[in-house]
């Protein structure tokens, strides 16, 4: 749900052992070239700014899938049920094939700090392709930060909005997506507005139904392999084994990085090792588990472990800045988790029972009440009425502990697992036979004919 592109990077090249395999194209795949006559992309560009509430840049085109790449920022109101209280600007990047082309808009539940991100789908289909930054991230955040409007309804109109705007010269069929955060985001507007796309795609989406969903917890006691589990928690002891040369080492490093807790550097040093079990399976999938040092190894090469993963990275000032509303939409209406302490009793000296993470994440000035409603409606949602969608999972990643699976029942969509996958799983991670399903569902929602070359 969190962490940096960067960190994913990292820990993709470290511990994924899926191969990408880029074999599924569409029939008859062209490179565009960027517009050259002025004239057209001055037309082009008039024809976008011409829309209400929006304000145009064009910017350079870093995908040879696009003609044209623009900067748009989106008249949004802050509150969609009262709009005295004003509006701000949303941003989202267009990068643009054909006002007929299909359109894959991809919803950020973060920042989107530049037009860098494409798509899988995006070659595969020859679409246009926009990236819509979430409100309260970013350049994206109102004046007034009032946060009893940083909700999954509000944020969903603000992606209405967006497809209201731009389905007046984008004609094509319309796709939603987005990744983790983003999926959720992905479906809690389908909710909202089921008519806004002909297809929906939300990758690595849990599904809470808790202010802390204990399913997260529950799940890593099964998770993955014993042995590999067993190697976790291992680590675990033995980092807390050796505890002042831990501590110290984490210190040391910690200022070599010049990261700064909100914490003691003890509580920090403890809640990081907690985090570490969650942090590696979401993102190893439990992958290359027998490098993991245990108690024969130095503290200084344990401590290295911890950061390698980045479970520190989530308690620093910075992060802790930066994700704030995340944290404080996760605990008043989408979920979070804690961390049970039971396997390592006797090792901890700041906490000796289930912790909560509400306490590391939410300033004391902040009074966040969980509200339970808005999830039970999307479960609810998705059990009955979500048609057309198509559902990605790891199946080792920490966060499919509440995944959503169609039964096939009520609805048309589907869920498809990666075997042994982490948070980094998306389309072209999953087995052939997968590939064709989701594959032959995207050609019959959209009308269009996709070949799969073996």
């Amino acid at each position: 749900m969190r962490k940096t592109l960067l960190i994913s990077l990292v820990i993709l090249a470290l511990f994924t052992s899926c191969k990408v395999q880029k074999n599924i194209q569409k029939e008859d795949i062209v490179t565009i070239p960027p517009i050259e006559n002025i004239q057209i992309m001055e037309d082009l560009q008039k024809s976008i700014e011409d829309l209400p509430g929006i304000r145009v840049e064009r910017i350079p085109t870093n995908n040879i899938n696009f003609k044209a790449s623009f900067k748009l920022m989106i008249e949004q109101p802050v509150d969609h049920f009262d709009l005295s209280k004003g509006y701000f600007e949303q941003k989202v990047y267009l990068n643009h094939t054909d006002f007929n082309a299909i359109m894959v808009m991809n919803i950020n539940g973060y920042s989107v700090p530049s037009n860098t991100f494409t798509s899988e789908l995006v070659p595969w289909l020859s679409s246009n392709f926009m990236h819509v930054e979430h409100r309260f991230f970013g350049e994206s955040i109102p004046a007034n930060l009032d946060y009893s409007v940083l909700t999954i309804e509000q944020a969903a109109n603000d992606h209405h909005r967006v497809i209201e705007i731009l389905k007046q010269v984008y004609k094509g069929k319309w796709i939603t997506t987005g990744i983790s955060k983003g999926g959720q985001a992905t479906i809690f507007h389908s909710m909202y507005f089921p008519d806004d796309a002909d297809v929906s795609i939300p990758y690595v989406a849990p599904v809470n139904l808790a202010q802390e969903d204990t399913r997260l917890n529950t799940f890593l006691d099964q998770v993955g392999t014993p042995e590999c589990r067993s190697k976790v928690l291992e680590f675990q002891r033995s980092i807390l084994g050796s505890y002042a040369e831990s501590l110290k080492a984490f210190e040391n490093l910690s200022d070599e990085k010049e990261l700064k807790y909100p914490m003691s550097t003890e509580k920090a040093f403890e809640l990081s090792v907690l985090e570490y079990e969650f942090a590696y399976w979401q993102w190893s999938g439990g992958a290359q588990c027998d490098l993991i040092p245990g108690k024969e190894a130095e503290a200084e090469d344990l401590v290295e472990q911890l950061f390698l993963i980045d479970a520190p990275g989530f308690f620093t000032e910075s992060s802790i800045e930066y994700f704030f509303p995340f944290f404080y939409q996760a605990y008043a209406e989408l979920g979070m988790y804690g961390y049970t302490t039971d396997s390592l009793q006797g090792y901890l000296k700041e906490y000796d029972s289930y912790v909560s993470n509400y306490a590391s994440f939410i300033p004391e000035k902040f009074n966040v009440e969980y509200n339970p409603e808005p999830l039970q409606k999307v479960q609810h949602y998705l059990e009955n009425s979500a048609n057309n969608f198509i559902f990605v999972y790891g199946e080792n990643d920490a966060w499919s502990a509440t995944a959503f699976i169609p039964d096939g029942v009520n609805t048309n969509s589907v869920g498809l697992v990666n075997a042994d996958g982490s948070h980094l799983t998306r389309i072209n991670d999953l087995s052939e036979i997968q590939k064709k399903i989701a594959f032959s569902k995207l050609a019959e929602w959209l009308e269009v004919k996709i070949i799969i070359q073996d």
